[in-house]
């Protein structure tokens, strides 16, 4: 269970968001991600609940609890989600253990993922490679926390 579950009332409406994992294979994937909304996907102030965990690598195996950490990268927002376990496979690419999910958050509303844009792949990957170090910091030992909002 994500640590960004929130309440959404009369949840009914399932669609997909676009998103972008960086996996351990060291490349940038546009992923579909299940969300869940309790009005239509078209309305911008509903709350839109991401459904990340199926789309991470060996989950639930390990550890099913998944953390989050929003990002601000030259003025645009992301949720980055991410797991801390030590039998995770090692990300070569970026230095520590598991893979990331970078996804868009809304201008009017920060607390609702929006779909991925072209060329956000990219940025992905910078975000991830500037994120790293504080993954790393968060991966080495039980008990440390992540700020909620990092500046990128």
């Amino acid at each position: 269970m994500t640590r960004t579950t929130y309440d959404v009332p009369n949840a009914s409406n399932l669609f997909s968001v676009r998103a972008v994992r960086i996996s351990t294979a060291c490349s940038a994937d546009n992923i579909k991600i299940a969300t869940v909304s309790s009005l239509p996907p078209r309305m911008q102030n509903v709350l839109r609940m991401p459904m990340v965990e199926h789309s991470l690598q060996l989950w639930p195996s390990f550890q099913p609890y998944v953390h989050d950490t929003d990002v601000v990268y030259r003025g645009s927002r992301y949720r980055i989600f991410y797991r801390r376990h030590k039998r995770l496979p090692i990300n070569v690419f970026l230095s520590f253990r598991g893979e990331i999910i970078i996804m868009r958050l809304g201008k009017k509303n920060v607390r609702n993922v929006v779909n991925a844009r072209q060329g956000d792949a990219r940025k992905a990957q910078i975000i991830a490679q500037r994120f790293a170090p504080h993954l790393r910091w968060f991966q080495e030992r039980r008990g440390r926390q992540l700020s909620k909002l990092i500046e990128l």
